[in-house]
């Protein structure tokens, strides 16, 4: 056993599970993501992380009979028999609720297996929705849903009366900070990588940082990155597994409604309910009306704004592009606009991200790079870096230590200390006053953080020289103080 995985086991004694690739098989023909998986295995797993057979056993019948994880006709049957023989049914599985203007009435459907089929026949009482209104008004989230069957002046509805969100730990961020201080900073960069569900021996440290980039999005508001890289190194699991705070979109087509602002419903869109937006097959995303969204775009990538007609909104999600390029392609000296739709082939959309990774530097997914062994529980994970984002002492540190000329781009500027304050909060989240740094913590902090995002930013300035002479290589002058 590792030494940080010993620790694990004594600072983390509730929130740590023993990790293993077949259990992560089992789960996935399911369909269950990783935060959930987790849980399940820490409730019916014994003090060593084993699971017996007839542990496995009642984990099955969990799923066969209360979870909901993908479309299936015969768990649809199962459901409607059990409503119309009269019987209460609770099940754990996604939920997404809208508003009836003219009932107004509730109105809630389980997406994953479409069901009610009829708008209007699934309804939800007023008070819950009330209750946990965070939860249920975002586009979809995950709950423990009691349902049963009414009716409504002769009319047969299904009533959702009971909903509790899936929130299975009590975190505090008070005390993942102060136990942080145990873990050297090498044993805390494998905490985090196998949080993650990858295996920290199998990589060198300059892929583990690659890996960890992947987390900035879901620590730092508004930040914007692009990943290129070849098919099956991981990226597409990390930002639709690890969080329910994420949405990702894959390919097809995107509309206004659909990212910003419906004006018929008068609901805001996904940008406004989650802590990143992932837009994975780029090459084969297509938008409605595309050069007017992708204005709308430039100035929310910009600012966190956007304007819709008469409606003016903003939101703190991140923005994620994700796709493929071929081997003769990456290379930093070639263009990856050549990936992009076309409406986005343009420096000024490029130039308001903060980051590029350079998906290739990351290994091509095997059996021997998965986690196998003491972990954090991805769900406990998760939560703590949802909890991170909107910590700000970490700005006010990197703004101390961060030195720059006055001549400085602004853009370049703001890349480099988002992505420095998302990787203290991931690496060295227990560092609260920039004056109460050791030597040691500040030449960690210089090493795996201070060169990484500057090296993020330049990638994206290479790329903007590339296509338009406007641009420069060069990057300002950034530097550390004492």
């Amino acid at each position: 056993m590792e030494k940080y995985e010993e620790k694990l086991r004594v600072y983390f004694k509730s929130q740590s599970i023993w990790k293993d690739p077949k259990y992560s098989e089992m789960f996935k023909d399911y369909g269950i993501p990783s935060y959930m998986r987790d849980w399940l295995i820490k409730r019916y797993s014994n003090s060593e992380g084993g699971l017996s057979d007839e542990d496995f056993k009642r984990i099955l019948k969990v799923l066969n009979e209360k979870v909901i994880a993908k479309s299936d006709e015969t768990l649809v049957k199962k459901l409607k028999k059990k409503l119309n023989d009269g019987e209460n049914v609770k099940i754990l599985t996604e939920m997404e609720v809208d508003i009836d203007f003219p009932s107004g009435k509730y109105l809630f459907r389980l997406p994953l297996i479409n069901f009610p089929s009829r708008k209007g026949e699934g309804i939800i009482d007023e008070s819950i929705v009330s209750k946990y209104e965070d939860e249920l008004l975002k586009e979809k989230t995950w709950g423990v849903i009691t349902l049963r069957l009414m009716r409504i002046e002769n009319k047969r509805y299904v009533f959702c009366e009971d909903f509790k969100p899936f929130k299975p730990y009590k975190v505090s961020l008070d005390y993942f900070r102060r136990v942080r201080q145990e873990f050297t900073t090498k044993e805390w960069l494998d905490v985090i990588v196998s949080a993650m569900d990858y295996n920290p021996r199998a990589f060198r440290e300059d892929q583990k940082l690659w890996l960890i980039t992947r987390l900035f999005p879901f620590v730092e508001k508004n930040y914007n990155l692009i990943e290129l890289a070849p098919k099956g190194t991981g990226k597409s699991y990390v930002y639709s597994r690890l969080s329910k705070y994420g949405w990702m979109i894959s390919g097809g087509v995107i509309t206004r409604a659909k990212l910003f602002y419906d004006m018929a419903s008068r609901r805001t869109g996904v940008l406004t309910k989650y802590d990143y937006i992932a837009i994975d097959e780029i090459q084969t995303v297509k938008l409605k009306d595309p050069y007017e969204m992708v204005g709308v775009l430039k100035d929310y990538l910009e600012s966190g704004t956007f304007r819709i007609g008469n409606f003016s909104g903003n939101g703190d999600a991140g923005f994620v592009i994700l796709g493929n390029i071929p081997k003769d392609y990456q290379d930093i000296n070639r263009s990856i606009l050549d990936f992009f739709p076309e409406y986005f082939k343009e420096t000024a959309f490029l130039d308001r991200f903060h980051a590029f990774l350079p998906g290739w530097m990351i290994p091509r997914m095997k059996e021997n790079l998965k986690a196998k062994g003491w972990a954090l529980n991805t769900e406990y994970f998760s939560e703590i870096l949802h909890l991170l984002r909107s910590e700000l002492a970490y700005r006010k540190i990197v703004d101390e230590l961060l030195e720059y000329p006055a001549g400085s781009d602004t853009r370049d500027v703001k890349a480099v200390k988002k992505s420095l304050t998302a990787c203290l909060k991931i690496l060295f989240p227990h560092v609260m006053n920039h004056s109460t740094m050791s030597e040691r913590i500040l030449d960690d902090f210089r090493k795996l953080c201070f060169e990484h995002a500057k090296n993020l930013r330049k990638f994206i300035r290479y790329q903007m020289a590339l296509v338009d002479r406007e641009y420069e290589r060069t990057m300002p002058e950034f530097s550390l103080r004492k």
